[in-house]
């Protein structure tokens, strides 16, 4: 299951123009979400058997140039099979160029 909660629209063309977003993934083995098994969250290996929340949030600086952070928090696995640490929290901010 995934669910997402956006307020805004950021358009990569209008400067000035920003989204947030809450998110919540409780995911399955072999999830596939966003049209692929690899989110910004974690790598294919972790985006398995996992319960997490995130907000993000983006921002459009200059024409075709996006600004984009996110953070997870909560991160647990949901069965703990081989005793593993739970997955770390995950941070990351980028700048996006279109051309």
């Amino acid at each position: 299951m995934a669910a997402q909660l956006t307020y805004g629209k950021a358009v990569k063309y209008q400067p000035g123009t920003w989204s947030a977003w809450v998110e919540y993934l409780n995911v399955e083995d072999g999830a596939y979400l966003g049209g692929s098994t690899n989110i910004w969250h974690f790598d294919s290996d972790a985006l398995n058997n996992i319960k997490t929340w995130g907000v993000g949030g983006s921002y459009v600086v200059a024409k075709n140039t996006l600004f984009n952070v996110y953070q997870s928090f909560g991160s647990k696995w949901k069965t703990n099979k081989t005793n593993a640490d739970d997955p770390e929290e995950q941070t990351r901010a980028e700048f996006v160029f279109s051309f």
